[in-house]
């Protein structure tokens, strides 16, 4: 399991054989966007920023975590290795970037706590999301978006018929039509701003 950096390199009948997408889990990504990185001689490590401050660092063939370590005071944001040596650059929102690189060939276990700050993060996604979505509110979202994209074009296609309507001009400007509506094409709820 596992693309790796160059998933367009796996043959087909090797495509076929991966069910699901492999996946890595125990940091919170809820605050703020983090990176996702390969790391190691053959990419053979995937590494994330957590919420929770932490630097994730799990084996990309099995998923399995094999490091967590203390990146920043709040949260991690990015983490960005070096291509050619083992040197692992990362940031948070404190003012400082640290560098990290390999000193000991000794490996160092996973803190005994790992569990628990795993759970926490667990809990920490759930109960941060502000909004629940339901299937309604997603279709009206979608509904808006493609009312939006088709004003968009339309105007786009008339642009010249206005620019040869000078004699037709009021001065009042365009009209936008917001999508707000409940559903109906053509709503009462619509919102016009001229």
């Amino acid at each position: 399991m596992g693309l790796g950096p160059v998933p367009l390199s796996l043959q087909g009948e090797d495509l076929n054989k991966l069910e699901k997408p492999q996946v890595y889990s125990g940091h919170r990504n809820s605050q703020t966007v983090k990176g996702v990185s390969f790391f190691g001689p053959t990419d053979e490590y995937v590494l994330t920023g957590s919420d929770c401050g932490h630097i994730f660092i799990w084996k990309k063939k099995d998923a399995k975590l094999v490091r967590v370590m203390v990146g920043d005071r709040h949260i991690v944001n990015q983490l960005k290795p070096h291509p050619c040596i083992p040197v692992l650059a990362t940031c948070g929102i404190e003012k400082t970037i640290k560098l990290w690189a390999p000193t000991s060939k000794d490996v160092t276990p996973l803190p005994p706590d790992v569990q628990e700050m795993m759970e926490a993060n667990r809990r920490g996604r759930e109960d941060h999301s502000r909004v629940t979505l339901t299937p309604d509110m997603i279709m009206h979202v979608l509904r808006l978006h493609r009312r939006q994209a088709l004003a968009y074009i339309e105007r786009r296609e008339n642009l010249g018929d206005v620019d040869s309507d000078d004699d037709d001009d009021d001065g009042g400007g365009g009209a936008y039509v917001l999508g707000f509506s409940d559903g109906e094409e053509g709503g009462n709820s619509e919102c016009s701003i001229s």
